[in-house]
């Protein structure tokens, strides 16, 4: 475990974060004490976990119908894409294409293309791009 003050605040006041790795993840908690003569007093405690490393999950359902969650995990804050192809590699929708901050995101797909029309039947491939990374994984839609 690593104990890191962030900032002094005039007077009274410190903020400090406590990093603590765990498996996959990096486990941040950080802390606003108050310190009087007698005792310092926690005021603020705010715990946040970060992946260790970029990661795209298998969506679930799978088979899914209508709709299925797609999981990913961002280690920093990326430029982030997520698309949807069809087994013949045409591109049917982006779902995310904007800075994301690090952490656990979920999206949710509804089987639909960029025009809203309902996807038939069959495999689909969805590709995570964030920064340098590059990530796909298939999935089934059933109806």
């Amino acid at each position: 475990m690593e104990v890191f003050p962030i900032k002094a605040i005039p007077a009274k006041y410190v903020k400090l974060v406590v990093i603590t790795p765990q498996s996959d993840l990096v486990h941040l908690s950080e802390f606003q004490a108050y310190f009087s003569e007698a005792n310092p007093t926690a005021i603020a405690n705010e715990d946040i976990s970060i992946p260790a490393a970029f990661r795209l999950a298998q969506n679930y359902p799978n088979p899914f119908n209508p709709t299925t969650t797609i999981r990913f995990e961002l280690p920093r804050s990326s430029a982030v894409r997520l698309d949807i192809y069809n087994v013949l590699g045409e591109k049917i929708r982006t779902l995310v294409d904007d800075k994301r901050d690090a952490g656990v995101h979920e999206l949710t797909w509804d089987g639909k293309n960029k025009d809203g029309i309902t996807m038939p039947s069959g495999v689909y491939l969805y590709l995570l791009s964030a920064d340098e990374h590059r990530e796909v994984r298939k999935m089934i839609l059933a109806k």
